[in-house]
Parts: structure tokens; sequence; C-alpha cells
């Protein structure tokens, strides 16, 4: 990557830490510039778990200088954010106030083509393969994220925390995008395209893990399994994530298992 580009991407990284710091501790900016009704503050919190992901995905790529590991990365952008967009754009229709996140969304979609059009043709530095357990667990991510997803975009009562219909539908996006992101790794099984979804899993996953151990004693007896089944799928990929950056990969022979 070039210098310019690499600062580039660490200011995005910047950004994107600083608004999942915002967000976890509500900060009253946070509730100015947000443009959807009635967003309680589990919610805060899973958009802070996504902007951390974001950063950590792309810090990585940044890091090991694998600029070929950025497709995945626009492929996770121009998933999310183009539908979000149009959705946005007919909400602010009615709405004004939901017009300039519409056009947020609308770059950041432009910004995922970007990314695709820089990395589709570069190759991986770290040519390891991606370790044969990740490459069964991907394939639950992907199962998981792309039912889940779906669920979410039309059911918002799927999750353990109260949402409308409008968040229900960008969440269900956010899942949908990052399935894309997965599936891409299944697609292109090289470590360096791996290790970057993996940090953002962990990132989102560190994040997420005490709220929903919070939420435990006084959730409603009929969301219960849903945060039960949510909080599993966390964990799980959490100790995978870690375990395979900090322990397994770290070792060239041990890296095919």
């Amino acid at each position: 990557m070039s210098r310019w580009f690499r600062a580039s991407l660490l200011f995005l990284s910047l950004v994107q830490v600083l608004i999942a710091i915002a967000c976890l501790l509500r900060l009253p900016i946070v509730d100015d510039l947000w443009p959807l009704n009635y967003t309680g503050e589990m919610s805060f919190v899973f958009l802070a778990s996504i902007s951390a992901a974001a950063a950590a995905s792309t810090l990585w790529c940044v890091y090991a200088d694998e600029p070929a590991a950025l497709f995945g990365i626009g492929l996770d952008y121009v998933t999310i954010f183009t539908p979000v967009a149009i959705t946005m754009f007919s909400i602010a229709a009615r709405d004004r106030d939901v017009l300039g996140f519409a056009i947020f969304c609308a770059v950041a979609s432009l910004f995922g083509v970007g990314l695709l059009l820089y990395s589709r043709k570069r190759p991986f530095v770290d040519q390891r393969p991606m370790p044969g357990l990740l490459r069964l667990a991907f394939v639950g991510f992907v199962l998981a994220l792309i039912i889940g997803g779906s669920w979410v975009l039309f059911d918002p009562s799927v999750l353990p925390w109260s949402i409308t219909r409008e968040i229900s539908a960008l969440y269900g996006w956010f899942f949908i995008g990052a399935a894309a992101y997965f599936g891409y790794g299944m697609i292109r099984p090289r470590w360096a395209n791996t290790a970057g979804q993996l940090a953002g899993f962990l990132a989102y996953d560190l994040i997420l893990v005490v709220p929903f151990l919070n939420m435990l004693p006084t959730i409603p007896d009929h969301l219960r399994f849903n945060l039960l089944l949510y909080m599993s799928i966390v964990v799980i990929s959490g100790i995978l994530s870690a375990y395979y950056l900090f322990l397994a990969m770290s070792n060239p022979s041990r890296s095919a298992r």
C-alpha cells in the first residue's frame, strides 16, 4: 500500500474507533447525530460493536500490508450500505432528518466500490491457507448470519432487545454484509483474508459479551432463548478468533490445522 493510502485507512479506523467509544459511552453527540427514533442503549452498544469490528478488520489489513484482503471489506460495505442507502432515501421522502444519514450510506457504498476496484487483482502476501477447522466454522457463521439477517430484516422482535422496523432493516443488512465478508473468505481461503475477518469478529464479540451477560437476569422469558443463542455464537466465535489470531497461526507448522 502507498503511504497516503495507509494513512487514509488508519484515519478511517481511528474515526470508527471513536464512533464505537462514543456509542458505548452514549455521548450527547451520538443522540444529536443519530437520525432514527426510539434507539435504546443496547442498540448503541450494537452499533459500537459494528464500528469496532470494521476498524479492527481494516487495521489488520494495514498492519499486515495485505491490500488484497481489502476486497472482503469493500464487499461488506457495498452489501450493507447500498440497500440501506436506498431504504434511508425512501424514508427521507417523508422525514428530512434522515437525509444526511442516507447520503452517508451512499458515500460508504461508493467507498466500498473503491476498495473493490483497488484490491480486486492484488495477490495475497501471506499465502498460508485458512485452517481446516475455521473453514467449517465459517460455513456455520455464514449460515447463521444469512438466516439471522434475513429474519431481523422482517421481524424486529427476533433480537433480544427492543428495536423499530427502520433499525431492524439496518441491523439485518449488517448481518448479511458480514455473511458476504465471511463468504468471500471461504471463496479465497487464505490466512491473509481470514485474519482480518477474525480480528473484526473478536472486536465485535468483546464489546457485546458483557452487556449480554448483564441482560440475562432481566431478559423476558420469551426472549431468553434468543439471547442465549446469540451469546453462544459470540462466545464460540470469540474463542476461535483469539485462538487462531494469537496462538495457532503464530506457529507456521500448525497453521493448516
